[in-house]
């Protein structure tokens, strides 16, 4: 078996590193990054930048400031080796007369899923895979996405030290600090969508935008909805399209006033009903219409019935320095548990101090 030494591990590292700085652009495609070694030094470095551009090893490729021949391409995930909108990365690899392959992790796509690795084996390419959990890591949705052919989920919930989401009035801003806030703006902007129930809606008027310095994407903004009672106009922050995408979905049996349907529809404010608003059902609908992943942000209702039905992939929850008490909402409030046996344990996978703020990110379960 082909070791790795000091120096393969660092090159890896700079090309798992380099895939994630397009955050939020490449869905539904893996964030890729590669690095060109020849004679111990970087010759050609490049990224997936956003889905239908050039892939990592074909930029790297041509941004090398010498012959590539003979040399070695790390990269962060496995070499694709078939035509989608692109060409086979593999055969630009070959090409480019690249002697020896190392990536970090397999491509679970089954178009790829080690052959690609056959391919440049089969042509004389020296290929070793470093079998990475942090290059899995950073593809967690991609992954998810082709193992399940479904949607991720993350619940995201700003909460006091005791757990609570807000006080009994529904008063929530803001429990955690803008440290805290800047890093679920970094969460929004690596989701496809992020969802609020009417509750949200209501009582924070958000805005559901991606407030960062530089180009982000914004994601799609979902409104879910049992029933409009209680919205009487249409002037709510989220209704207003120019920024971001809006998407109502409610079940075919809600009842609409068509004042208000007319004015959502102006401003460009899309409304789909479905059978059904159950997570399942909902999120079958929304991996159809190819969101890959969705951000829940509140309220309670959105958080009980996604826990409840077991649809969330991942919770990132962040701490302030508060304690809030009484019978105010807390995270889960109807998970029916009476024992503790019964209570699901987590993967704590990262924790982070952010300001007077904790951040927490949990998993019920790794995708293998």
């Amino acid at each position: 078996m082909n070791k790795l030494t000091e120096s393969d591990l660092r090159f890896l590292a700079r090309a798992v590193a380099l895939a994630t700085v397009p955050i939020g652009a490449v869905s539904p495609n893996p964030y890729v990054g590669a690095v060109i070694v020849k004679s111990g030094k970087i010759i050609g470095e490049g990224f997936h930048a956003k889905a239908g551009t050039a892939h990592a090893e074909v930029v790297a490729i041509a941004n090398a400031t010498e012959s590539t021949e003979g040399a070695t391409i790390y990269v962060s995930l496995e070499p694709c080796c078939h035509h989608g909108k692109t060409g086979p990365c593999t055969e630009a690899i070959l090409k480019a007369g690249i002697a020896r392959v190392v990536y970090a992790t397999e491509d679970p796509n089954p178009n790829v899923a080690g052959r690609g690795k056959a391919f440049l084996q089969a042509h004389g390419i020296e290929v070793i895979c470093a079998d990475d959990p942090t290059a899995r890591a950073i593809n967690r949705i991609f992954f998810h996405n082709q193992l399940t052919q479904s949607t991720f989920v993350t619940l995201k919930a700003g909460l006091s030290l005791d757990g609570k989401i807000a006080s009994k009035t529904g008063d929530s801003q803001w429990i955690t600090c803008q440290a805290a806030r800047r890093k679920a703006h970094e969460l929004r902007a690596m989701h496809d969508a992020i969802l609020i129930g009417k509750r949200t809606l209501l009582n924070d008027d958000p805005a559901l935008t991606v407030r960062l310095e530089g180009d982000y994407r914004n994601p799609v903004r979902i409104v879910l909805l049992r029933n409009f009672d209680g919205i009487r106009h249409a002037n709510y922050q989220i209704f207003e399209t120019t920024a971001a995408k809006t998407l109502i979905i409610h079940p075919n049996t809600a009842l609409m006033d068509d004042a208000l349907k007319a004015d959502l529809t102006a401003k460009g404010v899309m409304i789909h009903a479905l059978p059904a608003i159950d997570p399942a059902t909902l999120l079958s609908y929304l991996y159809e219409q190819g969101i890959m992943s969705v951000l829940l942000e509140g309220g309670s209702s959105i958080y009980n019935a996604f826990l409840s039905a077991g649809k969330v992939d991942e919770l990132a929850l962040f701490y302030g320095p508060r304690l809030i008490g009484d019978d105010a909402p807390s995270l889960w409030d109807h998970s029916g548990i009476t024992q503790l046996s019964d209570a699901p344990i987590l993967n704590i996978a990262h924790t982070e101090c952010l300001g007077q703020s904790i951040y927490v990110q949990a998993t019920f379960k790794e995708v293998e």
